[in-house]
């Protein structure tokens, strides 16, 4: 319990004194109340914004391979991702390192695997043949 004493001004209450004690306390329970206001709406403007993908992936798949990028963002390894496409594990290697395009439709495959857009691993770099 706080203890207060009301200070008034022309007979209305103008200023409420507390212990210091307790102002600091009272600052410390709003600033948490407000810091988790912050996560809140940091929450809530993460979901709106849907996926976030991290810096790291996105570097990662400017400088080099952009399948092999997400790839590993999502935790699927070569053999992984090819019998989920109904590829082999060598078409995925070949095509990750540059040897190989790929065609647009297993590219498609790919990329709704990863549950990313296609866009992210095909970009306008790369030219694929007609499926």
């Amino acid at each position: 319990m706080v203890r207060h004493q009301v200070v008034e001004r022309r007979g209305k209450p103008a200023f409420v004194k507390i212990d210091l004690k307790d102002w600091r306390r009272l600052v410390r329970r709003i600033e948490a109340l407000e810091d988790r206001a912050d996560v809140k709406a940091f929450d809530r403007a993460k979901r709106s914004l849907g996926e976030v993908i991290p810096a790291s992936v996105v570097n990662e798949a400017l400088d080099k391979n952009p399948l092999r990028a997400f790839r590993r963002w999502r935790g699927q390894t070569q053999a992984a991702l090819a019998k989920k496409a109904d590829v082999t594990p060598i078409y995925v290697s070949m095509i990750e390192s540059g040897r190989k395009n790929g065609s647009i439709a297993v590219m498609r495959s790919f990329a709704d695997i990863l549950g990313i857009d296609l866009d992210l691993i095909v970009g306008r770099r790369r030219r694929l043949p007609k499926s």
